[in-house]
């Protein structure tokens, strides 16, 4: 049966697709799991320095489930059977999954099931995933942020909370709970069913602890603001030690983000402010970090540098010329064509991998972050980043 075909044919329900999709994971998951050997038994990241071809992965970012939250619906990109063969034809290895946590509260067996069949399709289609576990765009649907409704957390655990920054000064202090359980310890049961769930499976390469962590200047004084810096790293710890515990695959971790985007310390001192959330005692850890809107290559050099001073690999997660909230995009497709010409020739350069922000449905304009138009077909950002990875590389 050609799966991409019958995806494309626009009569074609989701209700049918989601069917096709169940079917092939009952007659292939039992196959999958004898041939492939354990992750523990069989390291895909060798040493402290990435994979021996980090430097040549490349790709996108991708959101796809079935599953529904009625508190904050998404928008998903086309089922893995369409988007990867894509993918793959315009060179890419690598694809960063968004997942929500909330999202698998809902029904964690279908939730599961969707991620196994990315990881299947992935694996058929010569794509490598990095796992993005707790995904936090606004915190959770109890709040609103720069105009939009939160996702990511359950809001079990935000329900406490009139604000986001109550939340996560509870959060980073080890504070939060639900029903007399902690809300870290949640959150790792939460990441560890994940794991089980695709960790046999080639094409995982590795796990993301937590998409841009907020993090809130502490203390109502006017002096100078502090963050609970060691809170994170104390989270990411012990997330990324128990993870360790289950898989040898790379472990991701993010650097402070929001309220201000720019941290003080953490732009003059990038090394020491890194170095401040790294997982300690862990190995193989890779550190993500985003460019959007302005391309500062000096923050890229010292981003660079701390790679280098700790040996920790880099991994650009996600880059685009434009961000949600800002009102500057570049406005033709040259200057779009320039901004990311810049950000790959220098990722490069560096060895790091990267994926682009996003591969999902969008219009063709402004923002430039949508490689997908509104139909759901390819559109001409989509051939400049080809076009641009095919000069670079």
């Amino acid at each position: 049966m050609n799966y991409q075909r019958a995806g494309s044919r626009r009569a074609i329900s989701k209700a049918v697709l989601v069917a096709i999709a169940s079917l092939l994971i009952a007659l292939s998951i039992g196959a999958v799991l004898l041939s492939n050997q354990s992750s523990m038994n069989n390291p895909k990241v060798p040493g402290s320095t990435g994979p021996s071809n980090w430097s040549s992965l490349r790709g996108v970012n991708y959101f796809w489930t079935t599953v529904v939250d009625p508190n904050r619906p998404m928008v998903v990109a086309p089922p893995p059977w369409i988007s990867f063969p894509q993918m793959r034809e315009n060179g890419w290895n690598l694809i960063r999954v968004t997942m929500h946590w909330n999202e698998y509260e809902v029904d964690p067996s279908q939730y599961i099931a969707n991620m196994q069949t990315i990881a299947l399709y992935a694996q058929q289609n010569g794509l490598k995933v990095i796992w993005d576990l707790i995904h936090q765009a606004g915190t959770s649907s109890q709040y609103v942020v720069d105009g939009e409704q939160g996702v990511g957390f359950p809001t079990f655990l935000t329900e406490p909370y009139q604000t986001p920054k109550e939340f996560w000064d509870a959060w980073w202090a080890n504070a939060t709970s639900y029903n007399g359980v902690g809300g870290w310890y949640l959150a790792l049961r939460y990441e560890i069913q994940i794991v089980k769930g695709v960790n046999n499976y080639t094409s995982t390469l590795g796990y993301e602890i937590m998409n841009e962590p907020p993090i809130f200047p502490s203390g109502t004084t006017t002096g100078t603001p502090t963050f609970n810096l060691s809170g994170m790293q104390d989270f990411n710890t012990y997330i990324a030690t128990n993870l360790r515990k289950i898989t040898s695959d790379i472990i991701v971790y993010d650097r402070p983000y929001l309220h201000p985007d720019v941290l003080p310390g953490c732009v003059s001192e990038v090394p020491s402010c890194l170095s401040e959330v790294t997982p300690t005692g862990v190995s193989n850890v890779v550190l993500d970090y985003h460019q959007y809107d302005t391309l500062n290559l000096t923050f890229l050099s010292e981003i660079q540098a701390f790679s280098k001073q700790h040996s920790i690999p880099i991994f650009l997660g996600e880059f685009a010329p434009c961000s949600r909230t800002n009102t500057t995009c570049p406005t033709s497709q040259s200057a779009v064509e320039q901004y990311i010409y810049a950000v790959v020739s220098q990722a490069h350069s560096y060895g790091w991998a990267w994926t682009y922000w996003a591969w999902r449905i969008g219009s063709p304009g402004p923002p430039w972050q949508d490689l997908l138009n509104s139909t759901g077909e390819q559109w001409w950002l989509d051939s400049v980043l080809v076009s641009v990875q095919t000069e670079v590389y």
